[in-house]
């Protein structure tokens, strides 16, 4: 009697242990994920519907041995493939993780929350660094990760790839970090024991000392972090706007939605109007990590960035993008992209220039887990458009060395692109978009003539006639068949740059003179 009542124990502990609710509530709540993804506008883009149906089935086949954090794991990996980074399953984190940022409040679910270490990641080519702790591991700040309880982080990336949504491949890899801080989440792929409710980190410190430690989840207070770049703190204001003594006019939008201080068109008036009251400005853009909002406030940014004379002399309106511009903030870019002589700076962008948004929240009933389901599409670009993202004429990706030395690469370079040329070289290669594409594009200057190349387009050598040259500005016309096209550049460093307008549409261009 007594050796089945342990035996009855042990059952029932071991059924806890699967799982706070039963096989029968999971296929209940999965049951309602399939009806709300097949109201998306066009679920099956990426994934065809049988596929998506034989994994659906085969999760509801496995539902009674699995715990909760592995059905959680596997349903995000079921909606993850649709590819549509506003259509996916909200991580029930702790509120007081600040990951995945939504603009709308998510409700708590009813299966116990997610945990998350006390550590923040960022990728750059180097690797994943440290760029926030809490004050206990503030050591570790600045340090790359090299393993996950013994696994090399290349293969811990891989195991947790296939859970993380996103428009395209870079908005997959700029959130990844995120995932990997969620202890549930390497215990449900195989990466941790998650033993003790801790994770054992491997890191190695900017000195190159290895070490590794032992990390254990924050609890559900307040959490104070320490950042390894003071920069990149915010000055409580969704957007805001510096100038600095060389001309160079810093605009920052975190998001697309009005603050209470300033409205996003308060905030394009100013910004504008100190963009004509200064003497030879550059504006930047800085659209970096932003998620976007409210997408009829672009219009207001667009209107006045049109308007602006001094936005139209060459070279010098730049817009800084990465894997975190999404949603509205790619639908502004994709904006000025087509009306605005903008050259990008910077990662392709995590969002894609025409996509599906405005997620409809669906809470799945027995979990309470959050799931969202794009409703309408946004043809901001062409209808021929099929780019899952803008690629930026001046790439440039965060290193270690940069955060640790709260460097920004990408406003140097534009800051180095500022700069008056010595004299104008020979000829210049790089990259025209136009199109929705990168094409090569070539120009040569002699002391009284200039012709242009565009291999791609059969141009060759063709003459660059009228032209007018006023300092470090050059402007001219070209004849190519029946088209005119008007050519306005500028000379700085080692760089020619500037926009090809064709039909009253202004298409960017950076070039370069060989051996810079």
């Amino acid at each position: 009697m007594h050796r089945s009542f342990l035996f009855v124990l042990a059952f029932a502990l071991m059924s806890t242990q699967a799982g706070a609710l039963t096989s029968e509530q999971w296929k209940a709540d999965l049951s309602v994920l399939r009806q709300a993804i097949a109201a998306h506008p066009n679920p099956f883009r990426k994934i065809t519907r049988d596929e998506f149906d034989h994994r659906a089935d085969a999760l509801a086949g496995e539902l009674g041995q699995l715990n909760d954090s592995q059905v959680v794991a596997r349903m995000a990996e079921l909606v993850a493939p649709l590819a549509d980074g506003h259509t996916r399953l909200t991580m029930p984190v702790a509120e007081n993780a600040q990951l995945f940022g939504s603009h709308g409040k998510i409700e708590p679910p009813k299966i116990p929350p997610f945990g998350s270490l006390p550590i923040r990641l960022t990728r750059t080519v180097d690797g994943l660094v440290v760029t926030a702790t809490t004050e206990a591991h503030h050591d570790l700040l600045g340090a790359l990760v090299e393993a996950i309880d013994g696994k090399p982080i290349a293969e811990v990336e891989s195991a947790i790839g296939p859970l993380v949504y996103g428009d395209n491949e870079h908005q997959r890899e700029h959130l990844l970090p995120q995932f990997l801080v969620i202890p549930e989440l390497l215990t449900a792929m195989n990466i941790s024991s998650g033993e003790g409710g801790t994770v054992l980190w491997t890191l190695r410190l900017a000195d190159g000392k290895q070490v590794s430690r032992r990390l254990i989840e924050i609890g559900n207070g307040p959490v104070s972090w320490s950042l390894l770049s003071k920069s990149s703190s915010s000055p409580g204001k969704r957007h805001w706007f510096t100038e600095s003594p060389d001309g160079l006019i810093y605009a920052r939008l975190t998001d697309i939605l009005d603050d209470p201080q300033q409205s996003v068109e308060q905030f394009a008036e100013s910004l504008f109007a100190r963009v004509e009251a200064t003497s030879n400005p550059t504006l930047v853009l800085d659209l970096r990590d932003n998620q976007g909002g409210d997408n009829t406030l672009n219009d207001s940014i667009v209107r006045m960035a049109i308007r602006a004379q001094k936005v139209w002399q060459p070279g010098r309106c730049f817009v800084l993008i990465n894997g975190g511009t999404f949603s509205a903030a790619i639908n502004l870019a994709t904006l000025l992209e087509r009306w605005v002589p903008v050259i990008f700076v910077g990662q392709p962008t995590g969002g894609s220039p025409n996509g599906y948004g405005d997620p409809k929240r669906t809470i799945l009933p027995n979990s309470g887990l959050s799931l969202l389901v794009s409703t309408l599409y946004w043809q901001v670009s062409s209808p021929t458009d099929k780019r899952d993202c803008i690629t930026p004429l001046l790439p440039v990706a965060p290193t270690a060395a940069s955060l640790r030395n709260d460097q920004d690469l990408g406003l140097d370079l534009i800051r180095s692109l500022t700069k008056e040329p010595v004299s104008p070289k020979e000829s210049f290669t790089g990259q025209w978009a136009v199109a929705n594409r990168q094409l090569e594009i070539s120009f040569q200057f002699a002391t009284d003539s200039a012709s242009l190349t565009i291999h791609a387009l059969r141009i060759e050598a063709e003459p660059i006639t009228d032209l007018k040259r006023n300092g470090p500005i050059l402007e001219g016309k070209i004849a190519h068949g029946s088209q005119k096209v008007a050519l306005h550049g500028r000379f700085t460093g080692a760089h020619f740059l500037g926009w090809l307008d064709i039909g009253g549409r202004p298409y960017s261009f950076v070039t370069k003179s060989p051996g810079n």
